[in-house]
């Protein structure tokens, strides 16, 4: 839009709506994959209400499902929890 707050708020509102939605069963891969890459571009607009570490669990809780349909789903999911990796002090838990 070219008001760079307004367009913050709108990548936040997309990243929380996002971090709702994915965790559940079933999730189609294109939703995955664009939430991922939403939340790995934007994921750091969500603090201080939500840490890049709770953003990073989720996204390692859907790399660790096994049904997805597109091969390019966990590759979306990897490159999101690299960027964001590199603005946290932790990893995946329990990998």
């Amino acid at each position: 839009s070219g008001d760079e707050d307004q367009d913050n708020e709108l990548r936040a509102y997309a990243c929380r709506s996002y971090l709702a939605v994915l965790p559940k069963p079933n999730t189609a891969d294109r939703l995955i994959q664009v939430g991922s890459w939403t939340l790995g571009e934007y994921g750091y607009l969500l603090a201080p209400d939500t840490d890049v570490e709770s953003i990073i669990a989720v996204l390692c809780d859907l790399l660790q499902r096994s049904y997805y349909q597109d091969s390019a789903t966990k590759c979306y999911i990897a490159t999101a929890l690299t960027k964001l990796v590199a603005q946290s002090t932790v990893g995946c838990p329990g990998m």
